[in-house]
Protein backbone atom coordinates (compact mmCIF):
# COMPACT_ATOMS: atom_id res chain seq x y z
CA UNK A 1 0.00 0.00 0.00
CA UNK A 2 1.27 3.09 -1.12
CA UNK A 3 0.44 7.15 -0.93
CA UNK A 4 2.04 9.91 -3.28
CA UNK A 5 3.83 12.45 -0.83
CA UNK A 6 3.60 9.75 2.50
CA UNK A 7 6.10 7.47 3.90
CA UNK A 8 5.49 4.59 5.49
CA UNK A 9 5.96 2.74 8.83
CA UNK A 10 4.38 -0.89 9.05
CA UNK A 11 3.87 -3.09 11.63
CA UNK A 12 2.47 -6.96 11.00
CA UNK A 13 0.90 -9.40 13.19
CA UNK A 14 2.76 -13.01 13.85
CA UNK A 15 0.92 -15.49 11.52
CA UNK A 16 -1.01 -18.23 12.95
CA UNK A 17 0.34 -21.41 12.15
CA UNK A 18 -2.56 -22.96 10.53
CA UNK A 19 -3.06 -19.72 8.96
CA UNK A 20 -3.38 -19.42 4.92
CA UNK A 21 -3.10 -15.32 4.73
CA UNK A 22 -0.98 -13.06 6.93
CA UNK A 23 -2.73 -11.53 9.99
CA UNK A 24 -2.90 -7.59 9.15
CA UNK A 25 -1.00 -5.43 11.65
CA UNK A 26 -1.01 -1.57 11.55
CA UNK A 27 0.86 1.07 9.25
CA UNK A 28 1.48 4.74 9.67
CA UNK A 29 1.76 6.81 6.69
CA UNK A 30 4.15 10.07 7.44
CA UNK A 31 4.06 13.32 4.97
CA UNK A 32 7.53 13.58 3.36
CA UNK A 33 8.32 16.55 4.47
CA UNK A 34 7.89 15.87 8.47
CA UNK A 35 9.17 11.99 8.04
CA UNK A 36 13.02 13.00 9.56
CA UNK A 37 11.68 14.29 13.15
CA UNK A 38 9.25 10.64 13.01
CA UNK A 39 10.99 7.62 13.85
CA UNK A 40 9.90 3.85 14.96
CA UNK A 41 10.79 3.07 18.44
CA UNK A 42 11.05 -0.78 19.08
CA UNK A 43 8.08 -2.81 21.35
CA UNK A 44 7.28 -6.20 21.08
CA UNK A 45 3.42 -5.39 21.54
CA UNK A 46 2.23 -6.89 18.06
CA UNK A 47 -1.11 -4.85 18.42
CA UNK A 48 1.00 -1.77 19.41
CA UNK A 49 3.20 1.00 17.65
CA UNK A 50 5.52 3.31 19.36
CA UNK A 51 6.69 6.81 17.77
CA UNK A 52 9.15 9.34 18.24
CA UNK A 53 8.30 12.89 17.28
CA UNK A 54 11.92 14.75 18.09
CA UNK A 55 11.91 17.55 19.78
CA UNK A 56 14.14 19.26 17.46
CA UNK A 57 12.66 18.70 14.65
CA UNK A 58 9.00 19.97 15.45
CA UNK A 59 10.62 22.88 17.93
CA UNK A 60 8.95 21.67 21.29
CA UNK A 61 10.85 21.41 24.72
CA UNK A 62 10.45 17.68 25.18
CA UNK A 63 9.90 14.55 22.46
CA UNK A 64 7.12 13.69 22.29
CA UNK A 65 5.88 10.22 22.16
CA UNK A 66 2.57 8.53 20.26
CA UNK A 67 1.73 4.94 21.19
CA UNK A 68 -0.99 3.68 18.58
CA UNK A 69 -2.89 0.95 20.18
CA UNK A 70 -5.73 -1.94 19.29
CA UNK A 71 -6.66 -3.87 22.33
CA UNK A 72 -7.65 -7.03 21.60
CA UNK A 73 -11.13 -8.13 22.58
CA UNK A 74 -11.86 -10.83 25.40
CA UNK A 75 -12.70 -13.20 23.43
CA UNK A 76 -10.87 -12.31 19.94
CA UNK A 77 -9.20 -15.49 18.32
CA UNK A 78 -5.72 -14.10 19.22
CA UNK A 79 -6.18 -14.13 22.71
CA UNK A 80 -4.45 -16.77 22.90
CA UNK A 81 -1.30 -15.73 21.48
CA UNK A 82 -0.19 -14.12 24.58
CA UNK A 83 -2.26 -15.98 27.70
CA UNK A 84 0.01 -14.63 30.40
CA UNK A 85 -0.36 -11.00 29.64
CA UNK A 86 -3.25 -8.59 29.16
CA UNK A 87 -3.08 -5.83 26.17
CA UNK A 88 -3.10 -3.50 29.12
CA UNK A 89 -0.71 -5.21 30.81
CA UNK A 90 1.72 -4.01 27.87
CA UNK A 91 0.67 -0.26 27.84
CA UNK A 92 1.21 0.03 31.07
CA UNK A 93 4.53 -1.57 31.01
CA UNK A 94 5.19 0.98 27.72
CA UNK A 95 3.60 3.65 29.87
CA UNK A 96 6.35 3.12 32.72
CA UNK A 97 9.41 3.51 30.14
CA UNK A 98 8.41 6.17 28.10
CA UNK A 99 6.80 9.09 30.80
CA UNK A 100 10.29 10.03 31.73
CA UNK A 101 11.70 10.35 28.15
CA UNK A 102 9.28 13.17 27.03
CA UNK A 103 5.39 13.78 26.63
CA UNK A 104 2.75 11.19 25.66
CA UNK A 105 -0.17 10.66 23.30
CA UNK A 106 -2.12 7.31 23.59
CA UNK A 107 -4.29 6.80 20.69
CA UNK A 108 -6.29 3.62 19.03
CA UNK A 109 -9.23 1.25 19.34
CA UNK A 110 -9.53 0.60 22.85
CA UNK A 111 -11.93 -1.47 23.06
CA UNK A 112 -13.08 0.43 26.41
CA UNK A 113 -16.29 1.81 27.56
CA UNK A 114 -15.61 4.74 29.88
CA UNK A 115 -19.45 6.16 30.07
CA UNK A 116 -19.03 9.71 31.93
CA UNK A 117 -17.17 8.35 34.94
CA UNK A 118 -14.54 11.07 35.61
CA UNK A 119 -11.07 10.35 36.52
CA UNK A 120 -8.88 13.52 36.36
CA UNK A 121 -5.63 14.64 38.50
CA UNK A 122 -6.17 18.36 39.72
CA UNK A 123 -3.78 20.45 41.85
CA UNK A 124 -1.57 23.44 41.87
CA UNK A 125 1.86 23.98 43.72
CA UNK A 126 0.79 25.31 46.66
CA UNK A 127 -2.44 22.91 46.75
CA UNK A 128 -3.35 19.61 46.23
CA UNK A 129 -7.00 18.12 47.08
CA UNK A 130 -9.75 15.68 46.14
CA UNK A 131 -13.44 16.47 45.30
CA UNK A 132 -16.51 14.47 44.24
CA UNK A 133 -15.20 14.66 40.59
CA UNK A 134 -11.49 14.56 40.69
CA UNK A 135 -9.83 11.19 41.92
CA UNK A 136 -6.27 11.45 43.25
CA UNK A 137 -3.58 8.66 43.32
CA UNK A 138 -1.36 8.57 46.69
CA UNK A 139 1.92 9.61 44.96
CA UNK A 140 2.12 12.26 42.10
CA UNK A 141 4.29 15.13 40.58
CA UNK A 142 2.71 18.41 40.59
CA UNK A 143 4.10 19.27 37.53
CA UNK A 144 1.82 16.68 35.76
CA UNK A 145 -1.39 17.52 37.57
CA UNK A 146 -4.62 18.63 35.80
CA UNK A 147 -6.37 22.03 36.88
CA UNK A 148 -8.97 23.75 35.39
CA UNK A 149 -7.40 26.45 33.99
CA UNK A 150 -4.97 23.94 32.13
CA UNK A 151 -7.73 22.55 30.40
CA UNK A 152 -10.39 25.48 30.05
CA UNK A 153 -7.25 27.22 28.65
CA UNK A 154 -7.14 24.49 25.66
CA UNK A 155 -10.62 24.80 24.66
CA UNK A 156 -11.24 21.36 26.95
CA UNK A 157 -14.06 21.47 28.94
CA UNK A 158 -13.67 20.14 32.75
CA UNK A 159 -15.89 17.54 32.87
CA UNK A 160 -16.23 15.09 30.24
CA UNK A 161 -19.06 14.07 28.41
CA UNK A 162 -20.11 10.39 26.86
CA UNK A 163 -22.92 9.51 24.96
CA UNK A 164 -22.09 5.90 25.70
CA UNK A 165 -23.27 5.65 28.99
CA UNK A 166 -21.82 2.08 29.84
CA UNK A 167 -18.88 0.76 31.52
CA UNK A 168 -16.90 -2.43 30.85
CA UNK A 169 -13.88 -4.25 32.61
CA UNK A 170 -11.67 -3.05 29.92
CA UNK A 171 -13.09 0.63 30.77
CA UNK A 172 -12.25 0.69 34.29
CA UNK A 173 -8.61 -0.61 33.54
CA UNK A 174 -8.18 2.72 30.60
CA UNK A 175 -9.42 4.75 33.62
CA UNK A 176 -7.05 3.05 36.20
CA UNK A 177 -4.48 3.83 33.13
CA UNK A 178 -4.98 7.34 33.00
CA UNK A 179 -5.11 7.85 37.05
CA UNK A 180 -1.62 5.56 37.59
CA UNK A 181 -0.25 7.86 34.06
CA UNK A 182 -1.37 11.04 34.58
CA UNK A 183 -3.30 11.11 31.27
CA UNK A 184 -6.67 12.94 30.74
CA UNK A 185 -9.10 11.34 28.14
CA UNK A 186 -9.88 13.79 24.99
CA UNK A 187 -12.97 12.63 23.40
CA UNK A 188 -15.77 14.28 25.12
CA UNK A 189 -13.52 17.24 26.44
CA UNK A 190 -11.77 18.69 23.46
CA UNK A 191 -12.61 20.89 21.09
CA UNK A 192 -14.53 19.50 18.43
CA UNK A 193 -16.42 16.70 20.41
CA UNK A 194 -16.43 19.22 23.50
CA UNK A 195 -19.98 18.38 25.52
CA UNK A 196 -20.69 15.53 23.22
CA UNK A 197 -18.67 12.22 23.47
CA UNK A 198 -19.76 11.03 20.12
CA UNK A 199 -20.07 7.01 19.45
CA UNK A 200 -16.68 6.34 17.35
CA UNK A 201 -18.11 2.76 16.83
CA UNK A 202 -21.12 1.19 15.00
CA UNK A 203 -22.21 -1.95 13.82
CA UNK A 204 -25.88 -3.62 13.51
CA UNK A 205 -26.17 -4.30 17.00
CA UNK A 206 -25.86 -0.42 17.98
CA UNK A 207 -22.75 2.14 18.27
CA UNK A 208 -20.27 2.57 21.45
CA UNK A 209 -17.61 4.85 22.01
CA UNK A 210 -13.92 2.97 22.18
CA UNK A 211 -11.69 4.92 19.95
CA UNK A 212 -9.69 7.48 22.58
CA UNK A 213 -7.13 9.83 22.54
CA UNK A 214 -5.20 10.57 25.92
CA UNK A 215 -2.70 12.75 26.28
CA UNK A 216 -0.27 13.94 29.76
CA UNK A 217 -0.33 17.25 30.17
CA UNK A 218 2.55 18.52 28.64
CA UNK A 219 1.32 17.51 25.66
CA UNK A 220 -2.10 19.01 26.04
CA UNK A 221 -0.85 22.52 24.70
CA UNK A 222 0.05 21.10 21.55
CA UNK A 223 -3.07 19.41 20.50
CA UNK A 224 -5.78 21.37 18.27
CA UNK A 225 -9.02 20.41 16.16
CA UNK A 226 -9.76 17.55 18.08
CA UNK A 227 -12.72 15.99 16.62
CA UNK A 228 -14.84 12.45 15.52
CA UNK A 229 -16.17 12.70 12.29
CA UNK A 230 -18.28 10.11 10.55
CA UNK A 231 -18.07 6.38 9.37
CA UNK A 232 -16.57 6.12 6.12
CA UNK A 233 -17.93 2.95 3.57
CA UNK A 234 -14.15 1.39 4.51
CA UNK A 235 -15.18 1.27 8.34
CA UNK A 236 -17.23 0.32 11.40
CA UNK A 237 -15.01 2.75 13.11
CA UNK A 238 -14.89 7.04 13.05
CA UNK A 239 -11.80 8.64 12.48
CA UNK A 240 -10.47 10.42 15.46
CA UNK A 241 -8.77 13.49 14.08
CA UNK A 242 -6.63 15.82 15.54
CA UNK A 243 -3.86 18.42 15.21
CA UNK A 244 -0.47 18.77 16.28
CA UNK A 245 0.96 22.26 16.87
CA UNK A 246 4.81 22.96 16.65
CA UNK A 247 7.43 26.08 15.82
CA UNK A 248 6.15 28.78 13.85
CA UNK A 249 2.41 27.79 14.21
CA UNK A 250 2.70 25.25 11.38
CA UNK A 251 0.06 22.45 12.52
CA UNK A 252 0.57 18.83 11.06
CA UNK A 253 -2.40 16.37 11.02
CA UNK A 254 -2.84 12.70 13.02
CA UNK A 255 -5.71 10.95 12.71
CA UNK A 256 -6.30 7.46 14.37
CA UNK A 257 -8.86 4.90 13.78
CA UNK A 258 -8.35 4.06 9.70
CA UNK A 259 -4.62 2.38 10.63
CA UNK A 260 -5.46 -1.34 11.13
CA UNK A 261 -6.00 -3.69 8.23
Amino acid sequence: MELTGYDQICKHRQRKKAGKRDSGGRVCFVREEISKGVEEVSWKFEEGMYLKLCKDFFGWEEDLFVLSVYMRPVNSTCADLDVDVSCYDHLVEQMAVVSDRGNVIVAGDLNARTGERQKCLIGNESEIKESDVFLLPDIVRNDCLFTPENLLHNDCSVLRSNVDKNVNDYGVKLLQLCEASDLIILNGRASGDKGVGAHTYHNSRGASTIDYVLCCRGALEYVTNFAVETCCEFSDHCPVNFQLKRGGNVEQEGRWGEGER
